[in-house]
C-alpha cells in the first residue's frame, strides 16, 4: 500500500474527495493521501460488497476513566453483515481477495507468520524459505560482496544449540529460477502477448482519469460562473466571494488542461512490428531475460512469489534439500550438496594444481604461466 501511495504521487495521479457539509458537499480533487490508498483497497465496497461489522468497539474501565478503543475484525466470518454483489463493483470479488491475501503477506510486523513485503537486495528466496526442522523462517544474509547465506532463524533466538540448516544461496537461487522457467515456458508467447496490449492501456487509463477530472473542473467553472451572474452587483460581498471563486475554478480548469496535454504529448507510440518480434523472440528465450544484468532482483522476486507459495528447507548431512510449493497445489523437490569449509566458487580445480605442482619441479613460475596462458587454462578468477 505504501508503494501504491508513492506511485500515485509520483504519477501525479488525485483522487475525489468529498468536503464540506451535507447540504453544501462538494467534490475535490486532491493528491492521494495514505489513508485514501488503505481505504481503497480494504473496504470491500469496492468490490461490490456490503460490509457491516468490520471493526468492533471495546469499552473498558481503566483508572477510574472510560477508555474506548475500536479493534478490527480481520475475519470475515466476524463481521455482522456480508452481503456479496450488492452493487456493481470497480474490481471483482477474487481481485479484492488476492489484494488482502498481498496485503497480509506484506506485513513486516506480523513476524514469522508471513513471508514480508519485497526488500531490496540479491536474495530471490528472501521470504519464502521456512525451516523444516522447526518451522522458523530463513534469513537472507550477505556474508560479503557477490555473496548470500540462508540461516534459520531459530539459531538467532538460541545460539546454544546448533543452527538447523543454513547453507549459501547462489545455487539455491539458481535451482529454484531454472523451475521456475520450466514452469513458465509455454506461457511465455502468451504473456508477450499481454504485455503488448498492457503497454498502451496503463498510460490511456491515466489519460482517461485525467480528463473526468478535466470535465469535472469545467462543470465547477461553469457552475461559478452562472452564481456569479445571478447575483446583485450591488452586493459587494457576496460578488467578491463568488468572483473568487471562480478564479480559483479557472486556474483549477487551465492547470488540468496542461497537465492533460503533457500526458497526451508523452504517450507511448504503438509498438512496431520489429519490436513486437523482438519481444516475441525475447519470449521464447525466457532465461536470457530472467539472466539479463538489466533484469531487477525485486521483479525476480515478485514472479517467483506469484508462483511458490513457501520452500521448505531440510539438512541431511552435507544435502540441503529443498521442497517447492506451488501456488497450484503441486510440489517439486530440489537437492543440492553443501559447500565444504574451504571450498567455494573461487577454488582453483583440482588436475590444476596437479599440473602446477609436476611442472614445478623443472620450471620457473614464470615459464609455468606461459605454459598455463598457452593451454588456455584461467584462474578460479577467471
Amino acid at each position: 500500500m505504501r508503494q501504491v501511495h508513492f506511485w500515485f504521487d509520483q504519477q501525479q495521479i488525485q483522487l475525489p474527495v468529498a468536503r464540506g457539509a451535507e447540504e453544501l458537499r462538494e467534490i475535490v480533487w486532491q493528491p492521494a493521501r495514505y489513508h485514501a490508498v488503505l481505504s481503497v483497497l480494504k473496504n470491500p465496497v469496492y468490490a461490490g460488497a456490503y460490509a457491516y461489522g468490520r471493526s468492533k468497539t471495546i469499552v473498558r474501565l481503566e483508572d477510574g476513566q472510560k477508555r474506548v478503543r475500536r479493534q478490527p475484525q480481520r475475519r470475515r466470518e466476524d463481521w455482522a453483515v456480508l452481503i456479496m454483489d450488492h452493487h456493481e463493483g470497480y474490481i471483482d470479488w477474487e481481485v479484492y481477495q488476492n489484494n488482502q491475501t498481498m496485503i497480509a503477506h506484506n506485513d513486516n510486523a506480523r513476524g514469522s507468520a508471513v513471508r514480508g513485503s519485497v526488500k531490496h537486495g540479491e536474495a530471490l528466496l528472501a521470504g519464502l524459505l521456512r525451516c523444516g526442522h522447526c518451522g522458523a523462517k530463513l534469513l537472507a544474509q550477505y556474508p560479503g560482496p557477490h555473496s548470500i547465506r540462508y540461516q534459520c532463524s531459530g539459531y538467532l533466538l538460541n545460539r546454544e544449540g546448533a543452527c538447523c540448516v543454513m547453507f549459501g544461496g547462489l545455487r539455491a537461487d539458481r535451482l529454484v529460477s531454472e523451475q521456475l522457467m520450466q514452469c513458465l515456458s509455454p506461457f511465455g508467447i502468451e504473456a508477450a502477448l499481454e504485455a503488448i496490449e498492457s503497454l498502451q492501456g496503463a498510460r490511456d487509463e491515466r489519460i482517461q482519469q485525467k480528463a473526468l477530472a478535466l470535465e469535472h473542473a469545467r462543470y465547477e467553472v461553469t457552475r461559478a460562473r452562472r452564481q456569479y451572474d445571478t447575483v446583485d452587483p450591488a452586493n459587494r460581498l457576496v460578488a467578491a466571494e463568488l468572483e473568487r471563486r471562480w478564479n480559483e475554478a479557472l486556474t483549477t480548469q487551465a492547470q488540468l488542461e496542461a497537465e492533460l496535454v503533457t500526458l497526451q504529448q508523452g504517450r507511448e507510440h504503438p509498438l512496431t512490428d520489429r519490436q513486437k518480434r523482438d519481444l516475441l523472440a525475447l519470449a521464447r528465450d525466457l532465461p536470457s531475460l530472467w539472466d539479463d544484468p538489466r533484469s531487477l532482483p525485486e521483479h525476480k522476486k515478485r514472479l517467483l512469489r506469484i508462483a511458490l507459495k513457501e520452500i521448505i528447507a531440510t539438512c541431511e548431512g552435507e544435502t540441503i534439500r529443498l521442497i517447492l510449493h506451488w501456488q497450484g497445489g503441486d510440489h517439486t523437490q530440489v537437492e543440492f550438496a553443501k559447500i565444504r569449509t574451504g571450498r567455494h566458487r573461487y577454488v582453483t580445480d583440482d588436475d590444476l594444481v596437479e599440473i602446477v605442482r609436476m611442472l614445478a619441479r623443472i620450471e620457473p613460475d614464470a615459464r609455468i604461466a606461459s605454459i598455463l596462458n598457452r593451454k588456455q587454462r584461467r584462474t578460479a578468477h577467471d
